[in-house]
């Protein structure tokens, strides 16, 4: 019993060796445990029948079984000629093309009228004199200032028109 209890000791600290652990498995399977290692019993039978169990365990038994070569007789290949082949090709080919011309005949879009906006083209001035470029300039950047400005009196008006609003201006 104390060769158990030294044993054990071994085992728990993962310094036994392959012997140990057999007499273990022996001892803890056998009917003639100490009060004392009791509790430890459950632990080395389960340890056991598990093994048990992996040895009649065998997973792909019925996968191998079902791929297994059974003795059949060998099926002549089918031969292809080229022939047969080109008029597989050119069969698609057509059925393709009839297919496209169908789809553009009668899923064409109705004949849409276009409406031709005029645009004023601009001039093209052609300027080698800096005083004159200086003069196109300052009139561009007039117009631009002029449009600028009527969009901002517009804004003005329209935002005082908002504040004399009775909902939004001041109660007098």
């Amino acid at each position: 019993m104390n060769n158990i209890d030294e044993i054990l000791d071994k085992y728990w600290n993962a310094e036994s060796t392959v012997e140990d652990e057999m007499l273990l498995k022996e001892y803890f399977n056998s009917a003639s445990v100490s009060e004392e290692h009791l509790t430890y019993k459950p632990l080395f039978v389960v340890l056991q029948n598990e093994i048990n169990l992996r040895a009649d365990f065998n997973p792909l038994a019925k996968i191998e079984s079902s791929f297994a070569v059974k003795n059949k007789p060998v099926e002549k290949a089918k031969v292809v000629s080229i022939t047969n082949r080109w008029r597989a090709v050119a069969a698609i080919l057509v059925f393709s093309l009839v297919s496209l011309w169908a789809v553009n005949f009668f899923l064409r879009p109705a004949e849409v009228t276009q409406e031709v906006v005029s645009t004023k083209k601009a001039r093209i001035i052609e300027i080698n004199d800096i005083d004159e470029a200086k003069l196109y300039t300052e009139d561009a950047v007039n117009l631009i200032a002029s449009l600028l400005k009527s969009g901002t009196n517009q804004v003005v008006t329209g935002m005082g028109a908002i504040d004399n609003s009775p909902v939004i201006g001041t109660i007098q």
